[in-house]
């Protein structure tokens, strides 16, 4: 079983947020393969984070943190140190923050999952949680669209086919490039085959 450990500074943030408030809290406490690391656990983790001292982070598969933990500390750079520890030790990881409007999702230099704060500690972190653990999760985009991620990346692939011929600057095709790392099978896909997948995705919702 995959072991994933949760970073949170702020205390109440999960009782605040979580849909089930102290009891998802609980579920969360309880989770054999969660560090759920908050009040003294996470100054202590934080503390080793600001010294370089990244050792205790070797037994899980993904590491959650509050971003905005990692920038307040003293020593500066922390988010990086983080995002290259991960990339190097392949590791999968989350940060998220109250300050995030969107989300942000890539498997180039690892898998790697940018969200805020509201949409993480939301009904899909508890199933998404027992679905990584268990090796289920494919991709970590799943925390936000759950068991449907596909979907999204089929209808913004699709849109992207269409209008990529137009492109000025090449930013269309440097998405489409992403979207490919992240579902290799979207490789020379013709319109007709996506829009199968497409069809067939949303019956199944």
């Amino acid at each position: 079983m995959k072991q994933v450990i949760l970073i949170e500074n702020r205390t109440d943030r999960q009782k605040h947020y979580l849909p089930n408030q102290e009891a998802d809290v609980d579920t969360l406490n309880a989770l054999s393969f969660l560090k759920n690391s908050i009040g003294d656990d996470c100054k202590k983790n934080l503390k080793q984070i600001d010294e370089n001292d990244l050792t205790f982070l070797s037994p899980y598969d993904l590491i959650i943190i509050h971003r905005s933990a990692l920038a307040e500390l003293p020593s500066g750079n922390a988010t990086v140190r983080i995002s290259n520890y991960a990339s190097k030790s392949n590791k999968d990881l989350i940060l998220y923050s109250g300050a995030i409007t969107n989300f942000y999702y890539s498997e180039t230099n690892g898998k790697y999952l940018l969200i805020s704060s509201k949409d993480f500690y939301s009904n899909n972190l508890i199933p998404f949680l027992y679905s990584y653990a268990n090796g289920n999760s494919k991709a970590l985009v799943e925390m936000v669209f759950g068991h449907n991620w596909k979907l999204n990346y089929y209808l913004k692939f699709r849109e992207l086919l269409l209008n990529i011929s137009t492109e000025e600057n090449g930013t269309w095709s440097n998405q489409k490039d992403e979207i490919e790392d992240i579902l290799p099978e979207l490789k020379k896909i013709n319109l007709e085959t996506l829009n199968q997948l497409i069809f067939s995705s949303i019956q199944s919702i």
